[in-house]
């Protein structure tokens, strides 16, 4: 949300799948409604507002993402000429590979720690394993 999607493909075509990482600096915003929320702790941190989509500190500006990875994905998806594996690349293999931590996850290996979310076709989040063990989405 923080870039036009001619920016984004731009940045894509530019970089490819192996040097662009989708990362969210989502907040406790994130995948809330619009409303009134706090940045770091609940008793003293500073307050932003959420359209839904992007926080802002009114008279200020941008604040911070208030999507999931998931949203991001979607949105290369459909407003780049990323293709899925891209997208999907973008946001687990090539970010563990940029902070070097890919020997232990980022993609699907034996060993690997085995944190995986299940799409749909509308690539909607359907299942979450954290190492390996399914968490409930209640």
């Amino acid at each position: 949300m923080h870039l036009a999607p001619e920016l984004l493909d731009f940045a894509f075509r530019m970089k490819g799948a192996q040097r662009l990482c989708l990362v969210t600096d989502a907040n406790r915003a994130l995948d809330m409604p619009p409303g009134r929320y706090r940045f770091g702790s609940d008793d003293d941190g500073s307050f932003f507002e959420s359209d839904g989509k992007v926080g802002f500190v009114p008279g200020q500006g941008l604040a911070s993402s208030v999507v999931g990875l998931d949203h991001m994905v979607r949105h290369m998806k459909k407003s780049t000429s990323a293709t899925l594996p891209d997208a999907v690349r973008m946001a687990s293999l090539t970010p563990a590979e940029r902070t070097g931590i890919a020997k232990t996850c980022g993609s699907l290996e034996k060993g690997k720690q085995a944190d995986v979310l299940v799409l749909n076709r509308r690539l909607d989040v359907q299942r979450t394993f954290i190492s390996g063990v399914e968490v409930s989405r209640d």
